[in-house]
């Protein structure tokens, strides 16, 4: 498969290669363009232009330019998202594919190097084809077991009210969702309780079976997408997913966002859990999943990743995850920055989270004495302590509020350049 021919078949069909570095077209704006170009200049000096991220990668610039010549002529078109997953994990360059910014999925001495297929070692053939189908029967009757333990365990009522009190704490914005007009419209008072209680029962559920059956459960993930919000991250999750060779999460069956993302180092399992490698491998599949990919099916090897797009946002989680999985590689998803911010907004305010500031109301003058702007110490002092926090230390209590709440946080997240240089600082350029 022409590699090159494919890049360019996705770029053609997805953001062309000005997109990322270029406001939106004027036509695209909403009324209110002068606050577009108000965020656009406030955030002049940090967003993804490609001079920029080819500076932060040590990449020549522009990205676009390293790749063929035929990348304005290709005229097929990529039959399935395999076509993309092929690009992503065969590419050796930093390149953009369809809003993603894929920072050397391999490393660059190997690039010119063709793959072998691994070696099926006679302890690999005596595990894969001997040990774990004699032990199949054992290991599904401990998965049952671990089950009927978690459902037994959540109707003692306690459990399932301490976890989703952490989950609360870590997605502050989900119990707004049970009492917004949309689902009580549809649904009535009564009708949006059972839907929390029956959310709050099976987040139980699947936390409490993925920690007993943490023994058959000893993979961390290959890969990560990072992020950013609101940018594609659950489409490119889900094309990956629908490789033989890789899986997302062990997440809450029927749950798109859980079965994708894991928000643990956003404290999902508690404030001091975050640099826990055992915790961590219980989010992931068990050895069943890797056994039938690479046994059964025949794929080469199978790989697992995470996908939560506010690891990319916040400044101490690359020290945690370089702590716990240091050879897994990024992927990363962007977008024009104000473009994401207006959407982070709307979604917010659709789960009826009752946010004290609007970027849909006009700017206040000229803008630059628009109070929604005016930062306080207090707000700088709260990410620079982000910064700085030990990957021993617990999370600060504040943290999920002030993050999904507060303008300054959303004005953060979209400096790109300046959230992604953490990842390369700790990771390297060639992750």
């Amino acid at each position: 498969m022409d590699q090159t021919k494919h890049i360019g078949n996705v770029n053609q069909h997805g953001s062309n290669s000005s997109r990322l570095s270029s406001p939106l077209p004027a036509g695209g704006l909403p009324t209110e363009s002068s606050y577009f170009d108000f965020l656009t200049d406030l955030q002049q000096d940090t967003r993804l232009h490609d001079m920029e991220l080819g500076a932060l990668t040590k990449q020549p610039a522009p990205i676009a330019a390293q790749l063929s010549p035929s990348l304005s002529t290709a005229s097929s078109t990529p039959s399935s998202p395999q076509a993309v997953v092929s690009v992503l994990v065969a590419s050796n360059q930093s390149q953009r594919v369809a809003g993603a910014v894929c920072i050397n999925l391999t490393q660059p001495a190997e690039a010119s190097q063709p793959q072998q297929a691994p070696i099926r070692t006679h302890s690999w053939k005596l595990v894969n084809y001997l040990l774990i189908p004699c032990l199949l029967p054992i290991i599904g009757l401990y998965l049952l077991l671990a089950l009927l333990l978690a459902v037994a365990v959540t109707f003692t009522i306690t459990p399932s009210y301490l976890l989703a009190r952490q989950l609360y704490w870590a997605c502050p914005f989900i119990p707004y969702i049970w009492k917004s007009d949309n689902i009580r419209d549809r649904v009535g008072v009564v009708g949006s309780w059972l839907l929390r209680v029956q959310f709050e029962g099976a987040h139980c559920i699947t936390v409490l079976a993925r920690l007993f059956s943490l023994p058959l459960r000893p993979h961390l993930p290959d890969f990560y997408i990072l992020g950013f919000p609101k940018c594609g991250t659950t489409s490119m999750a889900s094309y990956l997913t629908t490789h033989p060779a890789i899986s997302g999460l062990a997440g809450m069956p029927g749950n798109e966002v859980f079965s994708k993302e894991s928000h643990f180092f956003n404290g999902i399992l508690g404030r001091s859990s975050t640099n826990s490698r055992l915790l961590y491998k219980s989010f992931f599949p068990t050895i069943i999943s890797r056994w039938w990919a690479e046994a059964v099916l025949g794929v080469e090897r199978w790989m697992c990743f995470d996908a939560c797009p506010t690891y990319a946002c916040l400044p101490h989680v690359a020290a945690r995850v370089k702590e716990v999985s240091p050879h897994a590689k990024l992927i990363v998803m962007v977008r024009d920055p104000v473009a994401s911010v207006f959407s982070a907004e709307t979604m917010l305010r659709n789960m009826g989270v009752p946010l004290t500031w609007s970027l849909q109301q006009p700017l206040a003058g000229d803008g630059a004495a628009d109070p929604r702007f005016q930062f306080s110490a207090e707000d700088a002092a709260f990410w620079h302590d982000l910064e700085c926090l030990p990957p021993e230390a617990p999370l600060p209590a504040d943290l999920p509020v002030r993050f999904y709440t507060h303008l300054h946080s959303y004005v953060m997240a979209a400096r790109f350049a300046d959230r992604l240089r953490p990842w390369v600082e700790a990771f390297g350029q060639h992750k």
